[in-house]
């Protein structure tokens, strides 16, 4: 299994960097596994679009549409995050001490650990470097 997470996700639906690369990635493995947090973290994510400027109301709507027919359309395999996912997170950001690891990112690490997925595909370094370190296979589009 490859665990998508939402920095990957949210790149293929916006004009950044390796949009492209990412968009031909999806479009060779698809469907690919995603955690329901990257759902909500997705809607997130358009929101600070919009807030900063980077997205007007009407890219928004257009983008989550696109987002909400792709889920239903079976492009992503959904997996549930479940309460043992959160308790699972002190005991792994205590496990990689030298990754600065965010929240959500040690739930996305330990979402994929319970899985037993065999690689994670991510745009955000810190997420990959933890994610290696963990012996993950990383697929990064989180550089030039």
């Amino acid at each position: 299994m490859i665990f998508v997470e939402t920095s990957a996700v949210a790149r293929w639906y916006l004009p950044e960097l390796r949009s492209v690369e990412i968009g031909r990635w999806f479009e060779l493995h698809a469907p690919v596994d995603i955690s329901t947090l990257a759902i909500a973290e997705m809607r997130s994510v358009l929101a600070r679009k919009q807030r900063t400027g980077d997205l007007d109301a009407a890219a928004v709507v257009r983008v989550w549409a696109a987002f909400q027919a792709q889920l239903g359309e079976g492009v992503f395999v959904r997996h549930e995050v479940a309460d043992r996912h959160v308790a699972a997170v002190p005991a792994l950001i205590d496990r990689l001490p030298d990754h600065p690891l965010r929240t959500l990112d040690a739930l996305y690490l330990a979402h994929a650990l319970d899985l037993h997925a065999s690689a994670v595909v991510t745009a955000d370094r810190v997420l990959a470097n933890a994610a290696a370190a963990l012996s993950f296979d990383v697929v990064r589009f989180d550089g030039p």
